[in-house]
């Protein structure tokens, strides 16, 4: 009799198991990566790494984004309708902790007995999908420097300086395209430089990506000056803010962003719009840009 009860227990448990394995269990794969940077870095490379699987037979689709914390997207591969969800969560001081749960939206039931057989084709995808984002994402790591140097004054000064509207991705090559005309202009006029170029950004859509911003050439204040249908002129203000120094290709500043966003974040100060950029090299000259150095202001109250 003792025996049939710890039998008939041992069934309820396994029933109970199996209901809750095949039924209940949120994700029918789970994956854990750990990355020295901030969650807005990760989630930038989620983005990227997205964009390049949208080639061939391969489609992803976002069904919901939240900034620099959870991506979820469907991702069409071969026979397999996937869904991944993404969770970033920064776990102390240079750690993030990178949860991806993942479903077969399809065939969940079949997956899930697959996956317990051991004889699972989708777990031998996706152990080489997060092997090489993983890979990817540590060589662009190698690639970039940020350190937070506390609250300090962003610079003030006149400046010539042009308005720019574009995608985030597309600031780098905006401003490259920009600042040959915006330089000759100012030399035509006799209009040296006092200081590095820099960017104001004025406002930055972090769903979306969108950026509006003031590239800006510190010159010395006239009292008349040239006119020019795109260049125009003002006093830029020191404003109280959180300093970064950023070290790398430009491409990659943003990422300096990210890192000041999660330190306000983490000392629960709060960060206003303005964003200041201040380039310490020429890329058209430099070519090494791995010693690139910015200095990157974000405006607090």
């Amino acid at each position: 009799m003792h025996i049939k009860r710890i039998a008939f227990g041992c069934l309820i448990s396994l029933l109970v198991f199996f209901a809750w394995y095949l039924f209940i269990k949120t994700y029918d794969f789970e994956v854990v990566i750990q990355a020295e940077t901030s969650p807005g870095t990760v989630y930038h490379n989620v983005l990227g790494w997205n964009a390049s699987l949208n080639k061939g037979n391969t489609k992803t689709v976002f069904s919901k984004k939240k900034p620099f914390e959870n991506l979820i997207h469907t991702y069409d591969f071969e026979s397999y309708k996937l869904e991944f969800d993404w969770k970033m969560h920064k776990i102390n001081d240079s750690i993030t902790k990178v949860f991806i749960g993942v479903n077969d939206l399809d065939k969940p039931i079949r997956t899930r007995i697959k996956k317990l057989l051991g004889i699972s084709p989708i777990q031998t995808l996706i152990h080489q999908e997060f092997t090489g984002f993983n890979a990817t994402l540590l060589s662009h790591l190698d690639q970039f420097k940020v350190v937070i140097d506390g609250e300090q004054k962003s610079p003030e000064s006149f400046v010539a300086y042009v308005n720019i509207s574009c995608n985030q991705n597309a600031k780098a090559v905006n401003m490259i395209n920009n600042s040959t005309y915006i330089n000759t202009f100012l030399k035509n006029h006799n209009l040296t430089l006092k200081s590095n170029p820099f960017i104001e950004i004025l406002d930055w859509n972090k769903n979306t990506g969108k950026l509006n911003f003031n590239f800006c050439f510190p010159i010395e204040k006239l009292d008349d000056f040239p006119v020019h249908s795109e260049i125009k002129y003002k006093k830029v203000v020191a404003k109280k803010s959180l300093k970064a120094t950023f070290q790398g290709n430009y491409s990659y500043i943003d990422r300096a962003w990210y890192a000041l966003c999660q330190y306000t974040l983490d000392k629960q100060i709060k960060p206003l719009k303005t964003i200041v950029e201040v380039y310490h090299n020429n890329p058209h000259t430099d070519v090494k840009d791995v010693k690139w150095t910015a200095e990157v202001y974000m405006e607090i109250e």
